[in-house]
């Protein structure tokens, strides 16, 4: 027999449980909650169908972890919040949703602390309006595998008056993360309301292990005139590389963007290192010439020191060359778009200081309709 079940029916398990006497002193106690289910030999399964919220709220988050290996997920038609606040470290199925619904997933495993791999999303004719805060603060989540994701497809949801979808803050703190599910970001087939609401916008806020953010893809079914980029790359203290994914010929319809690449972009502070994946270990630090020369080509190794920061003159080059081209956009409608470095960066790096680029490397980015500033 399957129990199916939605926020409200969770307590039929804990009635279910009462009824057959396998409680024997007082009231259910968290802890021997997942026993209890499974001495009901006619529970083989929970189907879950609505996970709105469904574990968000005490005592649920404390029991999620211990029901989680009796569940099944089912033509799931809502997953806002499902997970949020739970200690829950995988998701030991697959996770399927309502043939052609239109689902939210907003801050599904949001504060997760413990999660450490993405579940796997069956999807059928689905679309995802709401992403955003999706593994917010997911704090040792490490590695999406190749291709995850890829089967998501966003959605922009209109009404008579007004056009909505937020995907914005979806990594925002996960300190472990080490790569990125690109194919799930690599969507572009419904505009945004407006800045807040694209996957820029906090999306990888503190992942301060984060070693390469490659081929970002760019947004080029999106006019947008207030930034999308507030608070995109702070504290990305392990990054090496970033750069954006070419658009070919489309015209990127982007103005007044500001992205920040200043704040602790390749080097660390002692507080965000604390965050830091073990695999940045107090083996791999730079400290001086020395250290620096004999681990600068491993792969985790990471500093203190903004003189030895990662991402220094040569991968502000790689970056500025793989700026979106916004010049006719800017020559219509005006504005421009502004990209913030750390000047001193890199300084005794092979890389050497951003605050060295020349005048050619530089006039590569304001053709493009971009103007670089030091910080």
């Amino acid at each position: 027999m399957k129990l199916r079940i939605n926020k409200e029916t969770l307590k039929d398990i804990a009635e279910a449980i009462r009824s057959k006497d396998v409680f024997t002193d007082g009231p259910i106690k968290v802890e021997n909650f997942s026993q209890k289910i499974s001495d009901l030999n006619y529970i083989h399964k929970v189907v879950i169908t609505s996970g709105n919220e469904l574990f968000y709220h005490e005592p649920w988050t404390s029991i999620c972890p211990l029901i989680i290996d009796h569940c099944v997920i089912d033509q799931l038609s809502d997953a806002a919040s499902m997970f949020a606040g739970t200690d829950i470290e995988s998701i030991p199925f697959d996770i399927i949703f309502y043939p052609g619904a239109s689902v939210s997933i907003r801050n599904m495993f949001g504060s997760c602390e413990k999660l450490k791999s993405p579940p796997t999303f069956i999807t059928n004719n689905n679309e995802f309006g709401f992403c955003d805060h999706l593994f917010y603060n997911c704090s040792s989540l490490e590695e999406f595998p190749e291709g995850w994701g890829k089967d998501l497809v966003f959605a922009t949801y209109y009404s008579p008056s007004y056009l909505y979808g937020d995907n914005s803050s979806m990594f925002w703190g996960c300190h472990s993360l080490l790569n990125l599910p690109y194919e799930f970001l690599d969507q572009d087939a419904h505009p945004y309301a407006g800045a807040s609401e694209t996957f820029y916008r906090g999306g990888f806020y503190s992942c301060v292990s984060l070693p390469a953010i490659n081929n970002l893809p760019v947004l080029t079914n999106t006019i947008c005139s207030e930034n999308m980029f507030s608070l995109s790359f702070d504290n990305l203290c392990s990054l090496k590389c970033f750069t954006f994914k070419r658009e070919g010929k489309d015209i990127v319809r982007w103005r007044n963007q500001a992205i920040d690449l200043s704040e602790y972009v390749g080097y660390y502070n002692s507080y965000y290192k604390t965050l830091a994946n073990s695999k940045y270990s107090s083996d791999n630090e730079v400290k001086d010439e020395d250290t620096y020369n004999s681990l600068n080509n491993s792969e985790y190794w990471w500093t203190y020191n903004l003189a030895y920061s990662r991402y220094n003159h040569d991968s502000a080059v790689e970056t500025i060359n793989s700026l979106p081209d916004t010049s006719a956009y800017l020559e219509t409608e005006g504005g421009t778009n502004i990209i913030k470095f750390k000047g001193e960066a890199g300084s005794k790096t092979e890389g050497g200081a951003i605050n060295t680029l020349t005048e050619e490397e530089i006039a590569v980015a304001a053709v493009k309709g971009w103007t670089v500033t030091f910080g």
